[in-house]
């Protein structure tokens, strides 16, 4: 380093995740992506912190320090470092909701169940309407049917569901509109009031109970990936495909991120196994197709198999999935002078897709009438 030592001085970060927040994470402590800006903006630093406490020197001046953890936390500091001084700065990432109760509703499936949490802080009036729907055999099934009444909305309202499959949440809030997000088979949905999206009025947050994939998620759906990504995110992404047996969504994940950055010698032979044993997964195909498509294995058969075969199973669980889906059938069209009818109606449900998703979603969301996807879904069908 140029700058002499009497012009250095200590940078110490403490973080508090809370019990809570430990508990959620399973591999240890949380992950923590740091970025530390100078004040023209540069980046001085770029690391993942595994502890609850980081320092080192640098230069006297005014920095940008920025907290990201998993998808709802993301916070920054403004901080000063003098020459020959030590300044510590903080983190509170607790959970502080405080809850008031808690009901459990039970469905028929013994593996499904939706814990209602309220919380006192926040004030909301609606009536809304949340409709379950599931895949089966390619055909799109409604599963439940709940209605919300006022008074349970005046409280900000945390939804925990688990079921064996990923199905997709409809949520009919405003002007005959509804929001439909499709969802893991174990989340945590949080609803809202937001005030700036004047059609739902909600503000949706989807937490995983694996915080390492959610984090990676995070960076790749904030376009984080390609520009800011170090041997431990990419170790991690692997390990979190290799252990997909354990965990299909986190692997998902870990397959979507090295995809992105173009670590294909991580991928191994891992998406192919996810594909197959996870058929309730449309991820899974798709992640095996553009392996193959980006390592320049171009077997078209298979990708073609594989790409119908994530139509069939229904909408992909993430943007990026539905992204890649789109892009891949659009490839084998352009390849085939579009004279495969499978390919060509397939496209078309996909594009269709495209056109009512919200991009900017870390898990596909579609926006429209309320008969929105039961016209795409089978509507489009060559199977």
């Amino acid at each position: 380093m140029s700058d002499s030592v009497n012009n250095l001085g200590k940078l110490t970060l403490n973080v508090i995740t809370g019990e809570e927040v430990a508990r959620n994470f399973n591999e240890g402590s949380l992950p923590k992506n740091v970025q530390i800006l100078s004040a023209n903006l540069n980046t001085e630093r770029s690391f993942w912190m595994l502890t609850e406490t980081w320092s080192d020197f640098l230069t006297a001046g005014f920095y940008i320090v920025k907290l990201k953890v998993a998808s709802a936390k993301e916070v920054e500091q403004i901080v000063r470092v003098l020459p020959q001084e030590e300044i510590s700065i903080e983190f509170d990432i607790r959970d502080k909701r405080v809850y008031r109760e808690v009901f459990n509703f039970s469905a028929d499936n013994p593996n499904y169940y939706r814990t209602f949490v309220y919380n006192l802080k926040k004030k909301y009036r609606r009536e809304i309407v949340m409709i379950d729907w599931i895949y089966e055999e390619g055909i799109l099934k409604m599963y439940s049917n709940d209605r919300f009444f006022p008074k349970f909305l005046e409280m900000e309202s945390t939804i925990i569901s688990q079921r064996d499959r990923m199905h997709i949440c409809e949520l009919h809030v405003a002007f005959g509109k509804s929001v439909f997000v499709c969802l893991p088979p174990e989340y945590e949905l949080t609803l809202a009031r937001n005030s700036a999206d004047i059609v739902t009025n909600l503000k949706i947050t989807i937490g995983l109970p694996n915080k390492s994939a959610q984090t990676l998620l995070y960076l790749m759906n904030k376009g984080d990936s390609d520009k800011a990504e170090s041997l431990y995110e990419i170790q991690q992404a692997e390990f979190l495909l290799r252990e997909k047996r354990r965990d299909s969504i986190a692997a998902a994940i870990g397959g979507y991120f090295l995809l992105s950055t173009g670590q294909l010698g991580f991928l191994h032979d891992w998406p192919n196994n996810l594909a197959d044993w996870f058929p309730w997964l449309p991820d899974g195909p798709i992640i095996h197709a553009w392996q193959m498509i980006k390592s320049k294995n171009l077997n078209i058969p298979l990708i073609q198999n594989r790409l119908l075969e994530a139509v069939q199973r229904g909408i992909p669980l993430f943007t990026e999935g539905l992204r890649l889906l789109y892009e891949g059938l659009s490839l084998l069209d352009d390849h085939l002078h579009s004279d495969n009818y499978e390919v060509g109606m397939a496209l078309k449900k996909v594009k269709r897709y495209m056109e009512s998703a919200d991009l900017n979603k870390e898990y596909t969301t579609l926006v429209g009438e309320s008969d929105l996807l039961r016209n795409i879904a089978n509507g489009f069908n060559y199977y």
